[in-house]
């Protein structure tokens, strides 16, 4: 089947049956942390969604908030492939998208905490140029990409 890739498409509903299909596969596992239904509607109104499809399934998804720009930073808050799906590269291209789209809004860093024992996205973020930063007390690995400078403001 062909891979559809996407920015927005995806509604509520798809994004928590996405969320719920891919729980397990976190760790620990998101519904441990968030409810699922709370976590998919705050990023269908308030992040930026990348998306992979295959036909009307969403098998893909990476979210980032760009809403703090006197941060100059974005933050990733989802990365995750379906168990179907992996190992074909799509979290590695929804990632390169991410990164593109954040640098074009004008942000000079990707920010991003994963699991410690998470050791395949951790080689993903390493080989897309993410650094760690800290390590927090819950055992997540906070991790930063720069991505270039800001571009200068306009005087008015």
């Amino acid at each position: 089947m062909t891979l559809t890739f996407t920015s927005g498409r995806s509604d509520m509903a798809r994004v928590l049956a996405h969320l719920q299909a891919h729980d397990h596969a976190f760790q620990p596992p998101l519904s441990s942390r968030v409810s699922l239904a709370d976590y998919a509607r705050k990023l269908v109104d308030h992040a930026l969604r990348l998306e992979a499809w295959a036909g009307d399934d969403l098998i893909g998804l990476v979210a980032v908030y760009c809403n703090a720009p006197e941060q100059d930073a974005a933050f990733v808050s989802n990365v995750s492939v379906l168990a179907s799906h992996a190992g074909q590269g799509i979290a590695r291209l929804l990632m390169q998208s991410a990164i593109t789209q954040v640098r074009e809004r004008g942000f000079s860093n990707l920010r991003l905490d994963v699991d410690h024992r998470a050791t395949a996205a951790l080689r993903l973020y390493l080989a897309l140029g993410f650094q760690p930063a800290d390590k927090a007390a819950n055992g997540s690995v906070s991790m930063i990409l720069p991505i270039g400078p800001r571009p200068p403001t306009a005087l008015p």
